[in-house]
């Protein structure tokens, strides 16, 4: 029954049935299919992670060049060019990246460059299994999933980039840790950004949630629970990863301390 209830949910999700929202105060038109889970909570809610939200309405300055990693169907990427320079953002699920860029053409955001790459630790072809227009793709593989569909795809790392960013939104699907360890580089710099302590991934690949906070901290990553206003809250790494258990995953907001 699993199985057949994400077959149909992936066929019809393909999409005839898109939508479109405008964010009040904030002038911003999504558009998304009705039968992809985080495209409906944020059309029944008419905003998505507003932790994520309003800490981007609070720190983000007309100067900074941001990145968008895992950028899905655009939500935080528009809303960051809203208030950015410049704004990257990496979508690697094709279905998902052409709904980020037809959302980008749909606001006319300029300041925007759509890349349909993996940012991970190495440069070259990777496995990526990618779940159609679900937005949980990612380089490793789910077993719990049997919908996802493995095929290469190219891998850069953030140090390939050469670009200085001033905030980083990063949300990998289990590959966070990846993605700092291909960039000794750029976390040598100065940077504020939001990632993704999930309980579900780890439980999945039968990891445990501390090493990847003490992977944070050999970084000289500090990190804090990100409050609904969009603060920061200091909290123990027991309290933190009973969050995320709790809520099978929460963002943290961090900043690198070279």
């Amino acid at each position: 029954m699993n199985s057949l209830y994400w077959k149909v949910r992936g066929f019809l999700g393909r999409g005839k049935d898109w939508v479109g929202r405008r964010i009040s105060p904030i002038p911003l038109r999504i558009q998304g299919s009705l039968f992809v889970g985080m495209q409906l909570r944020f059309w029944m809610q008419g905003i998505h992670e507003p932790e994520i939200t309003n800490l981007i309405k609070r720190i983000i300055k007309p100067d900074m060049k941001v990145a968008d990693i895992g950028a899905a169907f655009g939500y935080h990427t528009l809303l960051l060019s809203k208030y950015a320079r410049e704004v990257y953002a990496f979508e690697p699920e094709y279905g998902m990246f052409r709904t980020l860029t037809r959302n980008i053409e749909l606001n006319k955001a300029r300041n925007i460059v759509p890349l349909n790459l993996i940012i991970g630790d190495k440069f070259g072809f990777v496995d990526f299994y990618a779940i159609l227009h679900g937005g949980t793709s990612s380089i490793f593989e789910d077993k719990n999933r049997t919908d996802a569909m493995k095929r290469p795809m190219l891998m850069v790392t953030l140090d390939d980039l050469a670009q200085d960013f001033d905030f980083i939104k990063i949300d990998a699907e289990g590959a966070e840790l990846a993605i700092l360890q291909g960039a000794p580089r750029t976390i040598k710099k100065p940077f504020k950004m939001t990632l993704e302590l999930s309980h579900r991934w780890f439980r999945s690949r039968g990891e445990d949630p501390q090493d990847f906070l003490d992977g944070l901290k050999s970084f000289g990553i500090a990190y804090y629970a990100l409050n609904q206003d969009g603060t920061p809250e200091k909290m123990s790494d027991a309290d933190l990863i009973e969050l995320a258990r709790k809520r099978a995953h929460i963002n943290l907001y961090a900043e690198t301390q070279p």
